[in-house]
Formats: C-alpha cells, structure tokens, sequence
C-alpha cells in the first residue's frame, strides 16, 4: 500500500493503481468527473494509463450542471 492525499485527506491505496481503478473502487461514478493529479489535469482518455505513486496529490472535482 502506498499513501496519496486524496481531495486533501491521506488515503491507502494499493502501489501501481491506475485512475482507472481508482475512479472505479471509490465509486466516482459522474461522467463529468475532473482529475488533477499533482495540480495537473488528467484527460480521460489517459486514466488508464495513468498510475498514482507514493505522496502524489488527487483532486476529484464533480462540476454542478444547471441553471
């Protein structure tokens, strides 16, 4: 297990977790979620291939639609 700061609190994770997978355990399940990792957007054609590491910082931002 490897330690990231998940939206500014301390979460285990299992080492060599994609964004992918962890989108997925934690149940983000918004189509329009937004990824920052390590104050830099993350497309989402690319959470698949994108690993978090020790001390990296998340931010998952779920924008509010409407009027």
């Amino acid at each position: 297990m490897i330690e990231i700061i998940l939206n500014d609190l301390p979460q285990q994770v299992p080492a060599n977790t994609s964004l992918e997978a962890l989108i997925r355990d934690l149940g983000e399940a918004d189509p329009d979620l937004i990824v920052e990792l390590n104050g830099r957007f993350v497309y989402a054609r690319d959470y698949a291939t994108t690993f978090v590491t020790a001390g990296d910082r998340l931010e998952f931002i779920n924008p509010n639609f409407g009027g």
